[in-house]
């Protein structure tokens, strides 16, 4: 969770200040956002009963595991080489709007997309515990 807080900060930041373009950011923010929401409403939907706001949030209750796919890891260090690009590249003298960080942005856009797609389709990335 910590990673994703920290990518959401960097990335809602570079793209405010043009580093990064704003459909990119969305595709970022957007994964991650129903990712977030989908973990919620299969918190709820496999919690055993009874299905109270205290036990909701009792961290000791798990109800499911969630493992990361291969792909979803390389996205996320695809996404730390985006927004390190973008942070590096100014203090170097290098244009963010370079072939190569555009090349950079949409393979990373891409896996994030395909990415979040196998989290939702995928039987394999969530077991009931």
């Amino acid at each position: 969770m910590a990673d994703k807080i920290f990518i959401t900060t960097l990335v809602v930041s570079l793209s405010w200040n043009g580093l990064i373009p704003l459909p990119l950011a969305v595709i970022f923010i957007g994964r991650d956002l129903a990712l977030t929401i989908a973990a919620f409403f299969i918190r709820y939907r496999t919690l055993p009963e009874p299905k109270t706001f205290k036990r909701y949030w009792d961290l000791s209750l798990p109800s499911v595991t969630v493992t990361p796919s291969l792909l979803s890891k390389a996205n996320t260090a695809l996404q730390l080489c985006v927004v390190s690009s973008a942070l590096i590249c100014p203090v170097l003298g290098f244009p963010t709007s370079s072939m190569w960080m555009h090349v950079l942005q949409i393979i990373t856009g891409s896996t994030t997309i395909l990415s979040g797609i196998g989290y939702i389709f995928s039987n394999k990335t969530l077991k009931k515990v």
